[in-house]
């Protein structure tokens, strides 16, 4: 009877494993192939390609899942308290200012519409 206990215990590890950690390995990966490789991610082969080839990197996450989320989480700790490098702050410069002008050609659009 104990080995029953024991094996649903290592049914249900493994379930949460596959059901929870492998997809959101798999969505991370997936999307950060996007982000960096954008015109590739236009052909259903390379996708496909990729996809295959993080199923593999992920065959061993339901084993290991409470490290993997450990891991995350950790990740996210240390990128919180990292400063910005003078590039990434120059970028979100950048970006602000590009942002704060279309806002305000929006505003200038709107209000002459509604005049």
């Amino acid at each position: 009877m104990g080995w029953l206990i024991a094996l649903g215990i290592v049914g249900g590890y493994l379930f949460v494993g596959f059901k929870f950690a492998v997809p959101v390995y798999m969505k991370r990966a997936m999307e950060d192939h996007v982000r960096r490789w954008p015109d590739l991610s236009r052909r259903t082969e390379d996708m496909e390609c990729w996809r295959r080839s993080e199923a593999g990197f992920a065959a061993p996450i339901p084993f290991v899942w409470p490290l993997y989320f450990l891991s995350i989480g950790y990740q996210k700790l240390i990128m919180a308290n990292a400063p910005l490098t003078d590039h990434e702050i120059r970028l979100q410069n950048k970006q602000l200012q590009e942002r704060v002008a279309e806002l305000e050609a929006e505003d200038r659009l709107w209000r002459e519409m509604h005049r």
